[in-house]
């Protein structure tokens, strides 16, 4: 009898051969009008949204580790009843 083992783990990044990730991070209030500065092993990455920019892995993990908690809200009694996590800064990969 086989058992199937199921993988949690994410597809990997189609990355170029530099080992840059391309993305466009999405138009967010967040983010200042001169560009959102992130910084990766000493380099400084001007990222601004609606631009397409070639990124280190370790970009991708500082932007998919940038959270926010929004709350939760009962629609009949309109209490915060919970707060969910929610990307600060969300980006598409290109």
């Amino acid at each position: 009898m086989a058992t199937e083992l199921k993988s949690n783990l994410k597809a990997p990044i189609a990355a170029d051969e530099e080992g840059r990730v391309r993305i466009v991070l999405e138009e967010n209030d967040q983010i200042p009008p001169t560009g959102l500065f992130v910084g990766d092993n000493g380099v400084g990455y001007m990222l601004r949204p609606g631009e397409e920019i070639a990124v280190p892995p370790g970009v991708l993990e500082i932007l998919n580790n940038a959270v926010t908690s929004v709350p939760v809200v009962d629609p009949q009694t309109l209490e915060v009843i919970d707060y969910r996590s929610k990307k600060l800064y969300p980006f598409s990969r290109v």
